[in-house]
């Protein structure tokens, strides 16, 4: 074999002091690189996996089974949409980040690079927004629960999950029209090195974080006071129709309180990066992106925990998928 055939690890050097381990990979990156990208890639791919397919049992199960048909579940079914296309888009979006020169080569395009950034910020928008809808409904039901559903119609759902995307589309590309200055990102796909820094984070975080967190902490305050009058006012034994309604808040707001959760630490490290001119560890970094990227995973575990009516949709559909079984209405199991 030829010596320039040859791929050398070591170093020859002229004396012991002089000797380097070269630990780099034919990619460029070291065993530390290598070692954090396969902790954080194999994390997000696996969180990405029970997205997809926990949002589509969550879809499935409100088109497939009529009484699942309400206006509330019509905006839950729009929250998983959401967080389905978040969940296939985030894994892309976070390889794109990686220092690897293929990776670079491949992402050398301002098109893609701005279909991946406006895509995450569509979908992180629709998320926050449909969980405002859903709060809004909740607190209609409880409120005012005897003109519930002349307030919360069909229709009126379905122009408010149309104004969540519309706005949704026009905030992010807005926000990602095209790089301040001449910018030359070189194939890494990161907002940082294209746009304001500060800007963009103050507008993320207002439009979708920190307006939602506030519309639905005081609306479920809201529900909260008027519930707890309600249970005294009422026969608790009695009252079947106020009882359902308030187990569907409840696990609503499960699903806020998880919202809040993993945006927390993104926050974190959002703020951190603008007060501090320091390099932020990247496990702190990953730590932050995979509790966000949970959040959009989570939401099937809350429903199959606290709603007795998706758990039986999830187990009908599980049984006949994996057991080619059916359940029947009086849930007995029967084959085909």
């Amino acid at each position: 074999m030829e010596p320039d055939s040859q791929v050398s690890v070591y170093s020859l050097p002229s004396t012991e002091s002089d000797v380097v381990i070269n630990t780099t990979t034919p990619s460029g990156l070291d065993s530390s690189d290598v070692a954090y990208y396969i902790f954080y890639l194999s994390i997000l791919f696996l969180i990405t996996l029970a997205n997809i397919f926990g949002n589509l049992l969550v879809i499935t199960s409100v088109v497939r089974f009529r009484h699942l048909r309400t206006s509330c579940n019509y905006c839950i079914v729009n929250l998983a949409v959401s967080d389905l296309l978040m969940g296939i888009i985030y894994t892309p979006y976070n390889i794109s980040h990686m220092e690897v020169p293929e990776i670079q080569k491949t992402m050398d395009t301002w098109l893609l690079c701005f279909f991946l950034l406006a895509g995450v910020e569509v979908f992180h928008c629709c998320s926050a927004w449909s969980l405002v809808a859903i709060t809004v409904t909740r607190y209609i039901s409880i409120t005012d629960p005897l003109m519930y559903h002349e307030r919360v119609t069909p229709r009126r759902t379905a122009i408010g999950i149309l104004s969540v995307w519309g706005f949704a589309f026009v905030y992010s590309c807005a926000q990602y029209a095209r790089p301040v200055g001449d910018v030359n990102f070189n194939g890494i796909c990161r907002y940082e090195l294209m746009y304001d820094k500060v800007w963009h984070t103050l507008i993320l975080t207002t439009l979708v974080v920190l307006i939602p967190w506030f519309v639905m902490i005081t609306l479920y305050a809201r529900i909260w006071t008027i519930a707890r009058r309600q249970v005294r006012a009422i026969n608790w034994e009695e009252g079947t129709a106020f009882k359902r309604e308030w187990k569907v808040t409840k696990m609503v707001a499960l699903v806020l309180g998880y919202f809040v959760l993993a945006w927390f630490p993104m926050l974190l490290f959002l703020f951190f990066g603008l007060s501090c001119q320091c390099e932020i560890n990247r496990y702190f970094r990953a730590v932050g992106r995979i509790m966000l990227h949970s959040n959009s995973a989570i939401n099937v575990v809350i429903y199959g925990i606290c709603n007795p009516e998706f758990r039986v949709a999830f187990r009908r559909i599980l049984l006949q998928v994996f057991c080619c079984k059916k359940v029947l209405p009086n849930g007995n199991v029967s084959n085909w």
